[in-house]
């Protein structure tokens, strides 16, 4: 057998999807659901699209995105 179809009949199959996580100031449960419903739609990946955040590369900016890393790390997500 194809040894991709082996893959995706395993359900190991590589990420093709990365879809993007905007950022805009979200509280930690908004998104760490976030990142939870893109593993649930059996995604592994996401890009951040961290710009329209109202506060782009100060504080606020980083604790959203060590929250973000946090729960991919967790889920054994690329980022």
């Amino acid at each position: 057998m194809n040894k991709k179809i082996e893959k995706v009949l395993k359900n190991q199959n590589d990420n093709y999807i990365f879809p993007f996580l905007w950022m805009h100031g979200e509280t930690e449960e908004v998104l760490r659901e976030y990142v939870g419903a893109i593993y649930k739609s059996n995604i592994r990946a996401v890009c951040v699209e961290s710009r329209p955040h109202l506060d782009f590369c100060g504080e606020k900016w980083w604790q959203d995105m060590d929250i973000i890393l946090d729960e991919a790390r967790k889920r054994n997500m690329q980022v």
